[in-house]
């Protein structure tokens, strides 16, 4: 009886430890696996943060632009007005000139035919002069109905970039 228990004895020392060995590579398995998943959290932390350091430049420049753009646009109209201005005096000028010879019904006929010329030759004038520039353009989109997505197509940029380029035009 002693020599079955021996062996028995034996057999559960075998067994248990294989479960030891079985259990202490499971663990280290185990330890491996969140030591990765560590790594892995830092490695996406350190590339979302590099990702809104980015953007948050990406915003700081498009801002920049913004009020640039806004200042430049004022800078480029201003020789529209004063041509439009001078156009008014030189049509005032030969409205003036032909008041004497001309009958009043006839002179504002003249009168009305040069404030047509004179609004065509702005138009003219702002469209050769003062393209629209992309923030102009993306606002009157809008303004005239296109969704963000319709513009960010058109433009071939982010819709995100439209939403923000939008939302710091309407302060």
């Amino acid at each position: 009886m002693t020599p079955i228990l021996l062996v028995l004895s034996l057999i559960l020392h075998v067994i248990t430890f294989y479960f030891l060995i079985l259990l202490s590579t499971k663990y280290s398995s185990m330890k491996e696996i969140a030591s990765n998943q560590e790594r892995l959290f830092e490695e996406t932390e350190q590339a979302l943060s590099t990702y809104l350091i980015e953007i948050k430049e990406e915003n700081e420049k498009l801002i920049k632009e913004l009020k640039n753009g806004k200042e430049a646009f004022v800078k480029r109209s201003e020789p529209i007005r004063e041509a439009i201005n001078e156009r008014k005096h030189e049509s005032a000028a030969e409205a003036e000139i032909t008041e004497d010879e001309l009958p009043p019904h006839l002179q504002q006929l003249i009168i009305q035919n040069d404030r047509l010329e004179i609004s065509k030759d702005s138009a003219a004038l702002e469209k050769k002069i003062v393209p629209l520039s992309f923030e102009a353009e993306v606002i009157e989109l809008y303004e005239n109905g296109h969704t963000v997505e319709q513009i960010a197509k058109k433009f071939k940029k982010g819709k995100t970039e439209i939403e923000l380029l939008l939302k710091f035009k309407q302060k």
